[in-house]
C-alpha cells in the first residue's frame, strides 16, 4: 500500500491538503532523482515523445501507439510504496510505467490536441488508480486507463465511477476521486 493510499484510508478530511501539497513535492523530488538517472539518453526519450505526438491525435490513437510500442505495465520501486510520476520522456524510453507514468506521458503526447484533465480515483478498501480525461468539443469525455481507451462518457463525473473497476466481478468501487487540470 501506497503512503498516499494509506493517508487517505486514515485522515480522508484532510485529504485535500495531502493531495494539493504533499503529493507534488513528493512528486517533484522523486520523479527529478529518477530523471537524473536517465540524463544521458534523454534525447532519445524526447525523440521517441516527439514522434508520437506527430502521429497521435485522439484517445484512441494514443491507444494503438501503446500497443505498437509493446509499453508494459511496471510498479514504481518498492513494489509502488515510493509512487511517483516519471517524466514523460523517462517512461517513453523506458516503454514501462505504472498508471501514474502513463497519464503523464499521455497528458504529454495529446498536450494540444485535446484538452486533458487528470484524475485519481480511490476506494475505502485501498484500491487507486491514475487516469486521464480527455475532454471533448462536444461535452464529453474521453477515459484514458492505463494504455487503453476505456469509451467515451457525458462527463467527468460518470468517467470517474469506471475508473477503478474490481477484476473479480467488474464492479466499479470508486468511493471518492480528485480531479484537476492537465
Amino acid at each position: 500500500m501506497s503512503v498516499f493510499i494509506w493517508f487517505m484510508q486514515h485522515v480522508p478530511g484532510l485529504a485535500w491538503v495531502f493531495f494539493r501539497l504533499v503529493v507534488p513535492t513528493w512528486n517533484f523530488v522523486l520523479c527529478n532523482l529518477e530523471a537524473l538517472l536517465w540524463i544521458g539518453p534523454r534525447a532519445a526519450g524526447l525523440r521517441v515523445l516527439r514522434d508520437a505526438r506527430a502521429i497521435v491525435h485522439t484517445p484512441r490513437e494514443l491507444a494503438d501507439w501503446y500497443k505498437r510500442q509493446g509499453f508494459r505495465w511496471r510498479a514504481d520501486p518498492l513494489w509502488g510504496f515510493l509512487d511517483f510520476s516519471s517524466k514523460p520522456w523517462v517512461s517513453a524510453l523506458r516503454n514501462t510505467g505504472d498508471c501514474d507514468d502513463m497519464m503523464v506521458l499521455s497528458a504529454a503526447i495529446l498536450f494540444g490536441r485535446l484538452e486533458t484533465v487528470r484524475g485519481y480515483a480511490y476506494s475505502k478498501d485501498g484500491g487507486s488508480h491514475a487516469v486521464l480525461l480527455a475532454l471533448r468539443g462536444d461535452g464529453t469525455v474521453e477515459l484514458m486507463s492505463n494504455q487503453y481507451q476505456m469509451g467515451t462518457f457525458p462527463s467527468i463525473p460518470a468517467a470517474m465511477k469506471r475508473a477503478l473497476v474490481d477484476p473479480q466481478n467488474w464492479q466499479t468501487k470508486v468511493d471518492y476521486y480528485f480531479v484537476y487540470g492537465g
